[in-house]
């Protein structure tokens, strides 16, 4: 169980459909209650349907440690589309898009 904090949406996979990608966790708690640290990352690959596919972690290559705070997508000086996911009191970290 984890808080979601970050949110992007976009054609991650090149299909022409709206895909989300979410990430978050907070291991700031109560000692009693322990960390809320088991998201990774989620990619669900719409199909412009209003349905969504949940990617597992083996076949997205999504796994993000740490507490995301926010997630971005931008296309990188190589003209690559590339997500960025800001962590709280860590470095980023980017993952390249393969289609």
């Amino acid at each position: 169980m984890a808080p979601i904090y970050g949110i992007t949406t976009g054609d991650f996979n090149g299909d022409g459909n709206l895909d989300v990608v979410m990430g978050g966790n907070f291991t700031g708690s109560r000692v009693k209650y322990g960390h809320y640290d088991a998201l990774k990352g989620v990619c669900l690959l719409g199909d412009g349907k209003g349905n969504f596919e949940f990617i597992d972690v083996d076949k997205s290559g999504l796994k993000v440690n740490g507490e995301i705070r926010d997630i971005d997508s931008f296309v990188n000086y190589k003209g690559e589309k590339t997500l960025l996911f800001s962590r709280n009191n860590d470095a980023p970290q980017l993952f390249k898009l393969n289609k």
